[in-house]
């Protein structure tokens, strides 16, 4: 084809496709552009800590060894120095009850090994099997309700 061919067919084409509506934007893409814009209008220190500038989350992580720190200061000082870390009449009352949680729990532990051996490995295997039939079953019944409440009517909007 000609250029002088080309410039016939292109002005028709041309005037086709101007007239043709504009087309609107999936409405979460909308939203997710309009969020995003609304976040980047915020000021730095409203938004994110991940978009913070590094020289402010350098500084706030300074500042907060800096205040642990001083809480560690401030601990010793009003416990009299360091007797307070090395007084063992502080450290006996929550040694005693964390003894006391390690032994419930060392308990619980022995009654479930001897419960789970009690039980016939051809059961746990069973009832294993099982447990991974309806698992199946139930993601195919997800999968199916939201192919046919959310996915159909995506498609027609």
């Amino acid at each position: 084809m000609s250029s002088e061919s080309n410039d016939k067919l292109e002005k028709p084409v041309s005037d086709l496709l101007r007239a043709q509506p504009a087309r609107r934007a999936p409405a979460n893409l909308e939203r997710r552009i309009l969020s995003e814009l609304r976040r980047q209008a915020l000021p730095w220190w409203q938004q994110n800590f991940i978009y913070w500038p590094v020289a402010a989350r350098t500084a706030l992580l300074v500042v907060g060894v800096l205040v642990a720190r001083l809480c560690l200061e401030v601990s010793v000082w009003v416990g009299g120095g360091s007797g307070l870390l090395a007084a063992p009449a502080a450290l006996v009352r929550p040694t005693q009850w964390t003894h006391k949680i390690l032994d419930v729990a060392t308990g619980a532990k022995d009654l479930g090994l001897v419960v789970l051996h009690a039980i016939p490995s051809t059961w746990l295997v069973a009832a294993l099997g099982v447990a991974a039939v309806f698992y199946a079953v139930f993601f195919g019944l997800c999968a199916t309700a939201y192919r046919t409440l959310f996915a159909q009517s995506a498609f027609q909007r």
